[in-house]
């Protein structure tokens, strides 16, 4: 029961974190040539990922809610679990792709230096440790009994 407890609770904080994905920085493109010179100076762009962390950990805070109210049951807490999961694995395919994307030079544009969102893998890791936990919670959810 306590581990239960360990897990739920650390899939929570996983999930709360992500709130902060859009204060963390966003991708940056710097122009070769400066606004003075006719240039377009820098772009700023957060590439969807860090407003869909947050949506994501929300998601998972009502699957893990779910899970938590409707816990001497099976069928709630594992659909709860499962959808926090699926959440908190879908925020960290979103940081992860959009990091590996941006460090790879799949986004460089003509004319400008490519600067990563420098969060992006420590958001990627936070969720995707949520999304470890909250796996682990549904599959000892699975069973009948005390759980995971």
């Amino acid at each position: 029961m306590r581990m239960e407890w360990v897990l739920r609770v650390f899939a929570l904080v996983c999930a709360v974190l992500l709130f902060f994905a859009p204060v963390s920085g966003r991708t940056t493109w710097i122009s070769a040539e400066p606004r003075e010179t006719g240039g377009t100076g820098s772009i700023r762009h957060s590439a969807g990922w860090d407003w869909v962390a947050p949506l994501c950990g929300v998601v998972a805070i009502v699957g893990l809610a779910v899970g938590a109210v409707a816990r001497p049951r099976v069928a709630g807490p594992v659909l709860g679990a499962a959808v926090a999961t699926v959440a908190l694995a879908g925020a960290a395919a979103a940081a992860w792709g959009h990091w590996r994307d941006a460090a790879s030079g799949a986004l460089d544009l003509r004319g400008f230096t490519t600067h990563p969102a420098p969060a992006a893998p420590a958001f990627a890791l936070i969720a995707a440790l949520g999304a470890l936990c909250a796996l682990v919670l549904a599959l000892g959810w699975l069973k009948p009994g005390d759980g995971a």
